[in-house]
């Protein structure tokens, strides 16, 4: 797999700019209407007053029939900036003087209307299409109408600044887009350097690599992210370990009844043959002593193959409702006299509500007595102390226990549940104690969990379902 950031980058820009450009839409529809209305305004007053102009100034023209002097009168007008034409009728319409000569004698008959009026205003006309305002006022005096004044006005000077102001508010949105296309490109990058880093570690966690860490960087988020990756990937590190000591420990075991199982019977036949051989009264005391030296030996080889036979695969026994601290109880009153005898004092920490679990109660024990031992053995002539507690949380009982001994270093901690594998004196043990409870709680669908430290002691958890 092949993260590719440019593309993130991309999508982000596209984005946020689709994001933006409704929003600039609008802010560029809201000027443009606020620029129109304002022209409009504009435009009425500036209409209205070259009319009021005109019409007064033609009055007496009108009045006076001096119809030549009304037509330049109006020509003069029509120097004055932005008028397009100036028409003046009677007042039935005809038209008595015109910018445009040729429509002297006409009749006005077209009514204003139809287009872009001011809601308040009756008398102007605006087309921005066609770049014209027009608007139509009486010619009066006092309350006579005795004639009519029709302005059109060239407003493309207004249609030049409505499109100056659209250009302007383009280029602001193109360089506003940049500048947040530049932002969004240099912040993406803060966020997609520290994901890309991340699935390169995935893909190397993904091909068995469990020691990759990923870099914690970048904004909380992903500095977050990084954090739970980094937690999950420990969790798989230590859940592949289990997995491999699961496996490993089950082949062993499978091999180990295997071989059990072969040197069982042979050794029982040299067994009683050392035993005949002892009763016979010819022999001395020095052969004496060799066979007691030979029968001890096939003891402790049946111990071990006795041992080999339970690793892995504890013998069946009836799974009952187990009372822990009862169970412990018992434990420490039956080996009160050993602990005494190494000055070893036991502090209980016993959880309040604890239930009870479904196990093998035999089982149970053996392996709790094995972990007593172990504590107890860790510690030298002066003594120490054990803490047993047990804790739970609904789902399961937790049991720990913590001497004060010696310690395990950590490169011997991953080897404690191996076969054969022991911190003590070659005469004191074979290495299997911890293996076979390994295999115990296993077959009770428990964890078993050692934290230790050299000179700080050590503590082994154990973990069972309630029942």
């Amino acid at each position: 797999m092949t993260f590719s950031s440019p593309r993130l980058r991309l999508v982000l820009i596209l984005v946020v700019t689709l994001s933006i450009l409704p929003v600039i839409a609008i802010i560029s529809w809201f000027f443009t209407v606020q620029y129109k209305e304002a022209a409009l305004i504009h435009l009425h007053h500036y209409a209205v007053t070259v009319a009021e102009n005109v019409a007064s100034a033609e009055a007496d023209f009108i009045i006076t029939e001096n119809y030549a002097s009304l037509q330049d009168s109006i020509i003069s007008f029509q120097r004055r900036v932005h008028v397009e034409s100036i028409t003046v009728t009677t007042p039935d319409g005809t038209v008595i003087a015109d910018t445009d000569p040729e429509n002297l004698g006409d009749s006005l008959t077209v009514p204003i209307g139809g287009a872009s009026w001011l809601p308040d205003q009756d008398n102007i006309q605006v087309d921005f299409k066609t770049g014209q305002a027009k608007t139509l006022l009486p010619i009066q005096v006092g309350n006579t109408t005795i004639g009519w004044c029709k302005i059109i006005l060239d407003i493309g000077y207004v249609q030049d600044g409505l499109v100056s102001m659209k250009n302007k508010i383009t280029a602001v949105t193109g360089i506003a887009l940049f500048i947040i296309s530049v932002l969004i490109f240099f912040f993406s990058a803060a966020v997609t350097r520290p994901l890309e880093d991340m699935m390169v570690v995935a893909e190397k966690v993904a091909d068995g690599d469990f020691d990759q860490q990923a870099k914690v960087a970048g904004v909380f988020e992903i500095r977050r992210l990084a954090e739970v990756f980094n937690l999950m990937t420990n969790a798989v590190k230590e859940r592949e370990h289990r997995l491999h000591q699961a496996q490993k420990m089950e082949a062993i075991g499978i091999l180990s009844s295997s071989i059990a199982h072969e040197f069982g019977n042979p050794l029982m036949g040299i067994s009683f043959l050392l035993g005949d051989l002892k009763r016979n009264p010819c022999l001395d005391e020095e052969h004496q002593r060799l066979l007691d030296l030979g029968l001890e030996e096939c003891n402790r080889m049946k111990k071990l193959i006795r041992d080999l036979k339970c690793f892995y695969r504890p013998t069946s026994g009836q799974v009952t409702p187990v009372v822990l601290h009862g169970l412990i109880d018992n434990i420490l009153l039956f080996q009160k006299s050993f602990l005494k005898s190494r000055k070893i004092e036991v502090v209980k920490a016993y959880g309040d509500d604890i239930p009870s679990v479904m196990a093998v109660e035999d089982q149970i024990k053996q392996v709790l007595v094995n972990l007593l031992l172990n504590a107890a053995e860790s510690m030298d002539e002066t003594g120490g102390t054990v803490t047993i507690g047990t804790e739970t949380d609904a789902k399961t009982v937790s049991i720990t226990i913590h001497d004060t001994g010696a310690g395990i270093s950590r490169e011997n901690q991953e080897d404690v549940f191996m076969p054969f594998f022991s911190t003590k004196p070659e005469v004191s043990g074979t290495g299997l104690g911890l293996s076979v409870s390994y295999g115990i709680v296993k077959n009770h669908k428990g964890e078993i969990k050692v934290a230790s430290s050299p000179e700080q002691g050590t503590t082994f958890t154990l973990v069972l379902p309630v029942a």
